[in-house]
């Protein structure tokens, strides 16, 4: 009895072509969610959601925080206008306008940088 015959890209039923379009559909994927999520942290929803998420725990430590207009690209830059904030002794700071440059790289090491 002769050996069967083996195709040379395929080794007992694994196609190394199969396997690379499966890597590179799952690569693509992955190119797509983060182009899609850089896009959608830059625009105004986002921004806006982000503003009212961060109110919403400020408001849970006793602080009230309001602002007149929010602007810039997250996760990079940040300005605010019209920012008051007031505890419960009353008004503590207000300021006509605050920017803030982020370094969210800088998470990576376990420190917040503004």
């Amino acid at each position: 009895m002769a050996a069967p015959k083996v195709a040379k890209n395929k080794v007992r039923g694994f196609s190394f072509k199969k396997a690379f379009k499966i890597a590179l559909m799952v690569f693509s994927l992955f190119l797509i969610i983060l182009i899609a999520t850089f896009f959608f942290l830059r625009s105004d929803y986002a921004l806006n959601l982000i503003a009212q998420e961060a109110l919403k725990s400020a408001t849970a430590s006793g602080l009230e925080i309001n602002y007149d207009e929010i602007k810039g690209p997250i996760p990079s830059s940040l300005t605010l206008k019209g920012l008051k904030i007031r505890d419960k002794s009353g008004l503590f700071l207000s300021a006509q306008e605050i920017s803030l440059t982020l370094k969210p790289l800088s998470l990576l090491d376990g420190l917040i940088e503004i």
